[in-house]
């Protein structure tokens, strides 16, 4: 194993340890008394914990966040936006 697949390795293993403490803090966030709503929405490798005593403001977000994702997609589908390619 050279050393490009080592470091390729190790981003991957990075990546699944921080989706496991991310998980592990959201789980124990959502737990604490007190709370009536969480959320966890990835975005990437980044994640975006989400907390409130009210169920309004988690649906909020969360259909804003998938809002979004639709339109980017949408963009990138019609070739709007094509982040890869330069124009002349």
């Amino acid at each position: 194993m050279g050393l490009p697949e080592l470091l390729v390795l190790i981003g991957f293993l990075l990546l699944a340890l921080g989706a496991i403490i991310s998980l592990v803090a959201f789980l124990l966030a959502a737990s604490r008394s007190g709370l009536s709503a969480a959320g966890l929405i990835l975005i990437g490798p980044i994640p975006i914990v989400v907390l409130g005593k009210e169920g309004r403001f988690l649906w909020l977000t969360l259909a804003l966040a998938a809002a979004l994702m639709v339109v980017l997609f949408l963009l990138l589908a019609l070739g709007v936006v094509w982040p890869w390619t330069r124009s002349p």
